[in-house]
């Protein structure tokens, strides 16, 4: 559900009772023999007692967010993302984290200054993509997978054998909200989970926004005499947005009054 740069921000109700709190503020040089001056990166968290949905990522336009330093400088957002602090398995009630990127502020600024609104995106409900069957005689195979809606979205869904465990991977979009994985065998048992790993957005240069992508990956124990595996994959299919104002001033010890 990301937003291009320029557009309205969506229209979304207040959160009921959010409480800020900061994660850290980092400033990163610039790299060596590089044009990118330092960059400034910023996490929050924001706890609510709104009864919604499990929080999955959200992608809002920059612009929504104005940051500028003691010293007077306009720092120009370049990216705002939010999702479940429990990323690799968002539940109810989970609080948002966020995640903000600009240019450092003046290196004698004793603070930043935020103001805007921020948008968060709750999964109300979830969906099945169709069962797909895999036959382990082949030790690495990968399948498109259509969403059972009208967009043409497909997400890829593979099985990989690795020395100490089958892995099954699903990959989409940044508009597809992964939630679990129901893999069964051929006597309709429910295997386990052995291990798991998420992987985290990549963010291409400019121009290349269609190819960002996200991938959850789930490692299986699969005794050798079972065949096939049945896998299901479920994901977050319907998603309500929730606004909070922000104006926020953060400084070495933290955040401060506005």
């Amino acid at each position: 559900m990301a937003v291009e740069a320029g557009c309205p921000a969506p229209t979304a109700a207040l959160l009921g009772h959010p409480r800020l709190e900061l994660c850290g503020m980092d400033v990163r040089p610039a790299l060596r023999f590089s044009l990118r001056p330092p960059v400034m990166m910023l996490r929050l968290l924001c706890r609510y007692e709104d009864q919604l949905g499990a929080p999955v990522y959200y992608e809002q336009n920059p612009e929504d967010i104005t940051c500028t330093d003691s010293s007077g400088n306009v720092l120009k957002i370049s990216h705002v993302c939010s999702e479940s602090e429990k990323s690799q398995r968002p539940f109810h009630g989970d609080p948002v984290r966020i995640c903000m990127r600009s240019p450092a502020p003046d290196s004698s600024a004793e603070w930043v200054r935020l103001r805007g609104s921020l948008l968060f995106a709750f999964g109300e409900e979830t969906a099945e993509l169709d069962p797909v069957t895999f036959f382990l005689e082949k030790e690495e195979a990968r399948v498109r997978v259509p969403l059972p809606d009208s967009s043409g979205k497909e997400v890829t869904l593979s099985l990989k054998k690795y020395p100490e465990a089958w892995g099954l991977k699903v990959e989409g979009d940044m508009d597809f909200h992964f939630s679990s994985f129901l893999v069964r065998d051929e006597e309709g048992m429910a295997l386990p989970e052995y291990a798991w790993r998420q992987g985290s957005s990549f963010f291409p240069s400019s121009g290349q926004e269609s190819g960002k992508s996200r991938f959850w990956e789930t490692g299986y124990l699969v005794p050798e005499k079972i065949r096939s595996l049945k896998v299901t994959v479920s994901y977050w299919n319907k998603v309500a947005l929730r606004r909070i104002p922000l104006d926020l001033r953060i400084g070495a010890g933290g955040m401060m009054a506005p």
